[in-house]
């Protein structure tokens, strides 16, 4: 009987079939080649979690700045001494970072009963993508040498994130504040 440290020997399969057997026969005077492999079975005397790995990435892979990271969809694998395999979904799994600040390429560690795992996320700047009036200045009506005034103008802006922001200084007109109209 062969033998290996940690484990207990199933049987034989090859020539003789897929299900082991202990006492495999080779029949007297064959001449045709025949094969055999040793099955082993791990032994165990107690199941534990051994590794983790990503089976299927979250639903949300790329993010802007200041987002939270959101597992759903993520699915593990969980392999265990015995040999065998189960899977998980997010609920249980700890990502390294909650919320991602940096613009760029990150490495996410996921942990799941003390084990680890990796996966990649991309974190973009958000960028504008609407402007709207959203207050117009106090004064609308101009005569030639009125001096420009942005007082009470107030815009939002919108970014690719869907944030929103009104400013009411900090931003750029056309005609600056306080510049003296001429004819035109």
């Amino acid at each position: 009987i062969p033998a290996k440290k940690g484990y207990t020997f199933l049987g034989w399969t090859g020539s003789n079939g897929s299900t082991p057997v202990t006492n495999a026969k080779v029949t007297k005077g064959t001449s045709s080649n025949l094969s055999f492999k040793a099955n082993f079975k791990k032994n165990v005397t107690s199941k534990q979690l051994e590794e983790i790995e990503v089976k299927k990435l979250p639903n949300k892979t790329e993010y802007y700045i200041g987002e939270k990271i959101d597992l759903t969809g993520l699915r593990l694998t969980l392999y265990y001494n015995d040999e065998t395999k189960s899977e998980v979904d997010h609920k249980n799994v700890k990502a390294s970072v909650t919320t991602l600040s940096k613009e760029g390429s990150h490495e996410i560690t996921l942990t799941y009963n003390k084990k680890t795992t990796t996966y990649n996320v991309i974190v973009k700047k958000p960028k504008l993508s609407k402007i709207d009036i959203k207050t117009k200045p106090k004064k609308l009506h101009y005569f030639k040498n009125d001096k420009f005034e942005t007082s009470g103008l107030a815009i939002e802006i919108t970014k690719t994130d869907g944030t929103k922001a009104v400013l009411t200084s900090g931003f750029k007109t056309s005609i600056n504040n306080g510049e003296t109209l001429s004819s035109g």
